[in-house]
């Protein structure tokens, strides 16, 4: 679980943000000019970083921070509604310094760019593989010559579609059926006033009088389903935050806003019309002798039977594919808690450390304090034993240098 607390440094260079075409709350993003390593060193902050660490001081800009040993002036505060990564965390987005690159690959910086207008992603992969093809030219020994393009939204979520999808579609089968129930109650209470309406009818009501009464009713019991659903998905929005924060990226941006309101209100107004139309059409015109001839429960016409069983069928039909889901679904979830990672993960603690340069400069210093951490680590009382990695399982983390020998 992610801490309030935690926060993401993102290094970016001077067009990163005019590349994604957003304007800062305080002061400016970054100057182009300022990329060269001689230049003062900036950084730009999430409003969620502001808000946080320095309580939406607003003289923030031109201030100093410490950002690994190194003095950054804050040079602008983005607005509260921009984030960009897959976590919850607070961002930082410290100016990107690059000098003459001394080595050839691997590279570590991950490239964002904005499609011109009618240019599709096959063009642009297209275009790039050329590029790579002719760096290859230029470079035999490296192996990177193959490009691919991500789009932004797909680089942001992850693999998260596929879940959001599967939860969307058992949220439509369950409006179908609750959908199918509604319409069988209304046609249950259409058949229950028939002969009723029949009679206000023969008497002298007339068809827009009786319509406007039943819409009248439809339409209150649709307002007080709708509110009640509402009220329901707030609840459970909250409850999905509390015990699963960490479910999807970005989970902390899910909410019950105005568009899910609209949308509820479009739904519950448009069930109230539909399903009072049923009672209204049922019990008026050509049908009003027909009505003062049935008695309740009995003399029913074999037209609203075969209704009656097809939406019987349908419910039907939706609860078994929902069910079937519902195992399938819990049956992956029980293989995935009793599969074998390969390891023991009981009583292992995990943690993320990183050096910052200034304090580090050489590889004997970083080799010697790696070193001392273990020790002090493994003479904790309660500790087993302990170890570094690059990377943790299921990573799989795959780092490849492609400098070959030259002779």
């Amino acid at each position: 679980m992610a801490s309030r607390n935690a926060f993401a440094e993102l290094p970016a260079t001077g067009e990163f943000f005019a590349a994604l075409g957003v304007q800062p709350l305080l002061g400016r993003t970054f100057n182009p000019a300022s990329e060269a390593p001689s230049q003062p060193r900036e950084v730009v902050l999430s409003f969620r970083f502001w808000q946080s660490q320095f309580g939406t001081d607003p003289f923030i800009i031109g201030r100093s921070m410490l950002l690994d040993g190194q003095p950054y002036s804050v040079v602008g505060v983005m607005p509260s509604d921009f984030h960009f990564g897959p976590r919850d965390n607070d961002e930082i987005w410290p100016l990107l310094q690059l000098g003459p690159s001394e080595v050839r690959p691997p590279y570590w910086i991950a490239p964002f760019g904005r499609l011109k207008p009618r240019v599709t992603l096959a063009q642009a992969e297209a275009d790039l593989s050329r590029i790579a093809e002719h760096e290859q030219h230029l470079f035999p020994k490296s192996s990177y010559d193959r490009v691919s393009i991500v789009p932004m939204k797909a680089f942001l979520v992850g693999d998260s579609r596929i879940a959001l999808v599967t939860l969307q579609g058992a949220v439509f089968l369950v409006l179908l059926i609750a959908i199918v129930n509604v319409a069988n109650l209304q046609v249950a209470r259409a058949s229950a006033r028939e002969r009723e309406l029949a009679i206000r009818t023969a008497l002298g009501a007339g068809r827009s009088r009786l319509t406007r009464q039943l819409l009248t009713e439809s339409l209150v019991l649709a307002a007080i389903g709708g509110t009640a659903g509402f009220a329901l998905a707030q609840l459970g929005v909250r409850a999905v935050l509390t015990l699963a924060p960490d479910a999807l990226p970005r989970m902390s941006e899910v909410r019950v806003d105005s568009r899910v309101l609209l949308v509820s209100t479009i739904f519950s107004v448009l069930s109230g019309i539909l399903f009072g139309l049923v009672p209204a059409f049922r019990g008026s015109g050509s049908r009003i002798g027909q009505g003062l001839k049935s008695t309740t429960g009995s003399g029913q016409p074999a037209a609203r039977h075969r209704l009656l069983g097809i939406l019987v069928v349908a419910e039907f039909s939706l609860a078994v594919i929902l069910l079937t889901g519902a195992g399938l679904l819990a049956r992956s979830f029980d293989r995935l808690l009793s599969a074998t990672p390969g390891f023991s993960p009981q009583h292992l603690i995990t943690m993320q450390l990183a050096l910052p340069d200034a304090r580090y400069p050489r590889e004997s210093q970083v080799a010697d304090f790696y070193r001392q951490l273990l020790e002090r680590l493994e003479a904790l009382p309660g500790v087993h034993s302990a170890g570094i990695s690059m990377s943790l399982p299921p990573n799989l983390l795959a780092l490849q240098n492609p400098f070959r020998n030259a002779s």
